[in-house]
């Protein structure tokens, strides 16, 4: 997939999510249940306005914030790159297809996070509509565990693209 395509993907999930997150939070209670034990009993309340205020960080500050780490930081400072066999992917003539995977790589894995975040938004207001809040666990697990999939597969797939020289 051509990188100007991606960039315009992750644009649209991170402002797409972010709206959602938004916009629908001005519905919830005030307090927000926003922790919940094993049996998706509440059992932390938080204001409306904080509670807006994490989640939106989630879909908006820390998908850019990977972008500048992943992306922007190696371009400026190469010595922040950590790759496996990095003196030999770093030489002149491979650097520039190494930051175009980075950036790839980086587009793909970073909409990751704005979807969880408003995954998890959508769970939590779904909660917060019951009497007493409960949160739905097999929904929530599911959510997360492909989260933590998607995240180990990210650092797996750029450690195994990195550790061939040839």
């Amino acid at each position: 997939m051509p990188t100007t395509l991606l960039r315009l993907l992750f644009a649209a999930i991170v402002i797409g999510s972010t709206a959602f997150v938004y916009l629908t939070s001005g519905q919830l209670p005030d307090p927000v249940a926003s922790k919940f034990n094993t049996d998706g009993h509440a059992t932390s309340y938080m204001s409306r306005d904080a509670y807006r205020a994490l989640m939106t960080f989630g879909t908006l500050a820390l998908p850019f914030a990977l972008l500048a780490v992943q992306v922007w930081l190696p371009r400026v400072r190469p010595r922040f790159i950590s790759i496996p066999n990095r003196d030999y992917w770093l030489t002149p003539e491979r650097r520039p297809q190494v930051l175009a995977y980075l950036e790839r790589h980086t587009l793909i894995f970073g909409s990751t996070a704005p979807l969880f975040f408003a995954g998890m938004h959508w769970l939590i207001a779904q909660a917060n509509t019951r009497v007493p809040p409960q949160l739905e666990n097999p929904p929530f697990l599911l959510m997360t565990g492909v989260f933590v999939l998607c995240t180990i597969a990210a650092a797996v797939t750029v450690s195994l693209r990195f550790r061939r020289t040839a």
